[in-house]
Formats: structure tokens, sequence, C-alpha cells
């Protein structure tokens, strides 16, 4: 597990952790060069697009099964369709699915790099259910746009360098 805190309006980070013990497992898990797979946090940022794009939270999405290259996408509870702001909370999966077919993948793509997503994104529908490898950093530095306003926010964690006698060489806001 990892942890980063920012503060979504600057970027600055406050609080880094990046695994259980450094002292006996040093493998940082919040280091950007870390990827993994991001899961469901990737679909608040395919909803956001949505909204960009002319949904509103009760616009009906169809949760009906899906066909992913061979791979059956179902909620076993629902078909038809439900509101935009339902899908969401409840992360469905079918509705991800479609709504991705629906806006586009490359439009998706786009999207997360103006987020400030640096990984490469695959252009494959499998990314509305964040098959995607990004690293913590990008995604807190994606998720700042939702308490900043709309505006999102490089992480950083250097704010000066100083030489020996405290004058500033480099600084970084």
């Amino acid at each position: 597990a990892a942890f980063i805190l920012t503060d979504p309006r600057t970027g600055e980070i406050k609080a880094w952790v990046g695994g259980i013990d450094f002292k006996t497992y040093k493998y940082d898990h919040a280091n950007i060069n870390t990827k993994r797979q991001v899961g469901s946090t990737f679909k608040p940022l395919l909803y956001t697009l949505a909204v960009m794009n002319g949904y509103t939270p009760e616009t009906p999405v169809s949760v009906d099964p899906v066909d992913m290259g061979g791979k059956l996408i179902s909620d076993k509870k629902y078909t038809g369709s439900r509101p935009l702001n339902y899908c969401l909370a409840a992360s469905n999966n079918p509705a991800a699915a479609n709504l991705i077919n629906a806006i586009g993948v490359n439009r998706m793509v786009d999207f997360a790099k103006q987020c400030g997503i640096t990984s490469k994104v695959p252009p494959y529908p499998s990314i509305a259910l964040g098959s995607a490898d990004i690293s913590l950093v990008e995604m807190v530095g994606a998720y700042s746009m939702f308490p900043a306003g709309g505006m999102s926010s490089k992480p950083y964690y250097i704010t000066r360098i100083e030489d020996r006698n405290g004058n500033v060489l480099e600084s970084f806001s």
C-alpha cells in the first residue's frame, strides 16, 4: 500500500508513505516509476469527461452486458439503464464500458494526458475499468482537479535548494 497527501491547489506533497516499513522493505510504492493497474480509481476521470461532453448526473447510461474482446462485462443485478451518478457511485463496470464506447477511447486517452497523466495509456476500451498502469503520483495529480475547481496540479516535494550558507540556488512552486 502507498499514500500521498498533497495540497490540491499547489501540488505540494505534505505526506508520502511508500510502504509498510522502509527498514525491512525498501520498495517505494509511491514512487513515480512504480506503476500499477489503477482499477476503478480511473472511472471518475471517465465520468468527468462524460460531463464535459454534455452528460448530466441524471443522463441514463446502459448497464447492459458489454463484450470487450471476448470477455463479457456484466452486472448480475441490473440491466437496462441507470443514471450517470448512480453508475459512478456504484462503480458499475458495464456502465463504464458502455460510456467509453460512446465517448471514444482516444478522447479518453487525450483527456488523461490533459489531467497530467504522463504514463502511456493504451487506447483500448478496457482503460474504462482501470487496466492502464499509472503511478500513484500521477493519479493524485489528476484527482487534484476535483477539490481545486477543475485545475489539476502536478505534485512536487522539493520547494527549494539551498547551498550550505542558506543561499537559495533554485526555487520551485
